[in-house]
């Protein structure tokens, strides 16, 4: 399994992908810190991807009296666009993406459409007893059987379906 995670600086996310690497599950971390700073943390640096700018800026210019509570709310906000941009243009095809609460937006989008339609995961001759819904895609919507074998998922072709 490939793993790739996103997080604005570091919070427990460095500690999971210590994990993940120790499994050789991660694929790869993207912060918003520089590699000067997340260089501590332990990871190699080819697993580790930094978008440093506006973070940085943001936080130096917050220890002076002279940066306006208005600006740094903008910064932040810029921040967590840009890196998510920064992001989606960046990773590469993975089994699972983690992010932090709105570090990965548009990039878990992209992600969601990779795996559910790029990546020729297939389920098929299953047999499935009791009342089943499938949740493609995202997990706020669920779909019933004859939609998972229909287009645009096409899963579980030769699989039975039986109870209610």
């Amino acid at each position: 399994m490939k793993v790739t995670q996103a997080v604005f600086g570091v919070f427990h996310h460095f500690e999971l992908a210590h994990q993940l690497h120790q499994r050789q599950h991660l694929q790869k971390i993207y912060s918003t810190w520089p590699w000067a700073r997340l260089k501590r943390e332990g990871l190699p640096h080819s697993l580790v991807s930094c978008f440093p700018l506006l973070h940085t800026a943001d936080y130096l210019l917050n220890r002076t009296r002279f940066y306006p509570a208005s600006i740094s709310a903008k910064m932040g906000s810029w921040n967590a666009r840009g890196f998510d941009r920064w992001t989606r243009n960046r990773i590469q095809p993975c089994d699972a993406f983690i992010a932090i609460s709105g570090a990965g937006l548009l990039t878990g989008r992209k992600v969601q459409d990779s795996i559910t339609f790029k990546q020729d995961n297939r389920w098929s001759s299953n047999t499935y007893v009791g009342p089943w819904q499938f949740t493609p895609y995202e997990t706020s919507r669920t779909v019933t059987a004859a939609a998972w074998q229909a287009d645009p998922y096409a899963q579980d072709a030769g699989s039975s379906f039986s109870g209610s």
